[in-house]
């Protein structure tokens, strides 16, 4: 008797053919819409190169630690609803 155990490696959310730990993060488009940092012990402040993340729809910052103002860069999210 053998066993086969089928190892998909395509991404769920979507449908790229590899997943790896860097597209979850960093290049999924929908993992991409939301930043939940919240309740986080982070240091510095908020990065302006948030602005690229064009397709964010809601940041979640409360309690993440950072402080300082939000950068203007924040306004080139289009598509952002929540903050």
């Amino acid at each position: 008797m053998s066993s086969y155990v089928a190892t998909d490696n395509y991404c769920p959310r979507c449908g790229e053919l590899e997943e790896t730990v860097t597209h979850a993060i960093f290049k999924c488009p929908p993992a991409l819409q939301v930043c939940r940092i919240s309740d986080n012990n982070f240091n510095g402040i908020i990065p302006g190169y948030i602005g690229n993340w064009s397709g964010l729809l809601s940041i979640h910052l409360y309690a993440s630690g950072l402080k300082g103002p939000i950068p203007n860069a924040i306004f080139r999210l289009k598509n952002l609803r929540d903050l």
